[in-house]
């Protein structure tokens, strides 16, 4: 009851930096459901990784243009995406000046789809589900 309505308004500012890293470490760094640790340990480790991202986008170029003019920071999901598409964009570069273009792009691709497996559905029927749903009918 002692508070001033300066401080709660304050603390309320502090509490929505919280909620916006809270977002962004959820929504775009992909900490949440990715986490191969558990408990503790695991969101500490995720918590350690999500700043040293954050930190490193604050060192983007694009960043420390808003910076030095003033300008509110960009979010992280913003600089993420912005940083994905830079290096697509530098592949294809890459790609269309090679001396033997369709080579590189075929190199390119069977290396891409390497990295992108099919993952198991949670969702779907799985195993011998079908068969047994089958047999129970």
């Amino acid at each position: 009851m002692t508070w001033l309505p300066e401080d709660i308004v304050k603390a309320y500012a502090l509490r929505w930096f919280v909620e916006v890293f809270i977002q962004d470490w959820k929504s775009h760094e992909g900490w949440n459901k990715l986490a191969k640790q558990r408990d503790d340990i695991g969101s500490d480790r995720g918590v350690i990784l999500s700043l040293m991202l954050d930190h490193a986008l604050l060192l983007h170029d694009d960043q420390l243009a808003l910076h030095k003019q003033n300008q509110p920071a960009a979010t992280v999901g913003s600089l993420k995406e912005k940083a994905t598409i830079e290096a697509l964009c530098n592949v294809i570069e890459e790609i269309v000046n090679a001396e033997e273009p369709q080579q590189a792009f075929e190199n390119f691709s069977k290396s891409i789809l390497e990295m992108f497996q099919l993952r198991d559905s949670g969702k779907h029927l799985r195993d011998n589900s079908m068969e047994n749903i089958m047999q129970a009918a």
